[in-house]
């Protein structure tokens, strides 16, 4: 029987690290604490090479950050291990990052403490690294923060590499979708708000159950944003579970503000974001220096999976927004179509093969905005578009019988003539 393989929808090069600062996560007790000591870390960046976080700029953070950061909002990130150790983002206050490891300790290779935390730490960092107290960048070189910089994340470790791949391109370890599935179930459990997964997967005998889990967790009022997987994957067949009913998958947009190819082609993405040469964070040393300059970075962050965490942000963004000034509770399917509706257009005709509806606008998105284009808001993009509901236009029906009276009126005035003239003649030569 063939075993699910999972695979991370991003680009081998990418790894990261998480956030800071809020108000720390309740503990779930019935899942064992990561031991982030244990994670592989990395060498801190020079400063020499950073770069501005160019997705920040694109999106137009610094003014939607006036609106909302995601406070008190929960992010279940189910991935690899995530290490919040060692890193500035992660000590302005309280820990806002809880980690949670379910897999078994037996399973690890051989014995190995030792954890992989690149992936979901990356993808951690994308979606909820912190900024100052006083709003602005952590380092100087850079502008870096996560999407959500003031929300809460629970993290699951439910995947032990970040690549699935050796370096001569065989598959590695098969990973079992068991842990996942426990760990979205724990999640519904640990009431949160949204959850990100980063992974897909395209055959497994647990499939079923796996939909059936996700299906739950929608129903139960969480968002469930997926990567659409990537090109590299060489599949042509639907990405799970991004092709899921309900869920919001999503597509890489590059700096050209285009669909990028890098992502797998489907008709479910919902929306594309920011997804190709992302600045983020890696696992970094503990070196009891508290400078910026310890901190680990990674400035060529490519793929879908790092696409999902900017949406997730986004759509926790609009959850706070919704609660602390209209006093509402959006549900998944108001949060995917709003999204679909403010998205910023491609040239292509929607859904794009690689951005769905258009690249995901954090400011209209929270503002409900729409993009005022000739797609309808819809909250399954998997549709074919339809007409724009404020395009007026004559029905041919109305049309035609507005014709048809004209061409009777005109007739009915000729024939009266004629009688007036033929009936006294017709008289005349009886």
């Amino acid at each position: 029987m063939k075993r699910w393989r999972m695979r991370l929808a991003s680009a081998a090069t990418a790894a990261a690290i998480v956030c800071a600062a809020g108000i720390a996560p309740a503990r779930a007790e019935s899942a064992p604490h990561l031991v982030e000591q244990n994670c592989v870390t990395y060498e801190p960046t020079p400063t020499s090479q950073l770069v501005n976080a160019w997705q920040l700029h694109r999106l137009n953070m610094d003014t939607v950050w006036r609106m909302a950061t995601g406070k008190g909002v929960k992010i279940a990130v189910i991935d690899t291990g995530v290490s919040t150790l060692g890193s500035t983002y992660f000590s302005q206050g309280e820990d806002r990052v809880v980690s949670f490891d379910m897999i078994p300790p037996e399973e690890n290779p051989d014995g190995d403490p030792s954890i992989d935390c690149k992936h979901g730490t990356v993808v951690t960092s994308i979606l909820a690294a912190g900024r100052r107290p006083d709003g602005g960048p952590i380092a100087s070189a850079t502008n870096f923060a996560g999407i959500a910089p003031e929300s809460t994340v629970y993290a699951y470790r439910t995947l032990k590499a970040s690549q699935t791949e050796t370096e001569e391109g065989q598959p590695k370890d098969e990973e079992d979708l068991t842990y996942t599935i426990a760990a979205v179930r724990q999640a519904i459990e640990d009431d949160v708000d949204i959850i990100n997964l980063s992974m897909v997967t395209f055959e497994d005998p647990k499939l079923g159950e796996f939909e059936a889990v996700i299906e739950d967790a929608i129903s139960k009022g969480i968002v469930v944003v997926a990567a659409a997987g990537n090109q590299t994957q060489g599949r042509t067949d639907l990405p799970y579970p991004a092709a899921f009913d309900g869920v919001i998958s999503v597509g890489i947009s590059n700096q050209e503000d285009a669909g990028d190819p890098a992502t797998h082609i489907s008709r479910v993405i919902t929306v594309g974001a920011p997804g190709k040469n992302l600045v983020a964070l890696w696992p970094s040393r503990e070196t009891g220096n508290p400078k910026v300059e310890d901190q680990a970075y990674v400035t060529n962050a490519t793929g879908t999976s790092f696409a999902a965490p900017v949406v997730s942000g986004v759509v926790a963004l609009m959850l706070q927004y919704e609660r602390d000034v209209h006093g509402v509770e959006l549900t998944p399917a108001e949060v995917k179509a709003r999204l679909v509706a403010t998205a910023d257009r491609s040239g292509v005709r929607a859904p794009d093969p690689f951005i769905g509806f258009g690249i995901v606008n954090p400011l209209r998105a929270l503002t409900n905005t729409t993009a005022g284009t000739a797609v309808e808001a819809s909250a399954e993009p998997s549709e074919q578009p339809r007409m724009p509901v404020d395009t007026p236009r004559r029905t041919p029906l109305i049309s035609m019988v507005g014709l048809g009276v004209g061409i009777g009126a005109v007739v009915a005035v000729l024939l009266g003539l004629v009688a007036a003239v033929a009936i006294p003649a017709a008289r005349r030569r009886r």
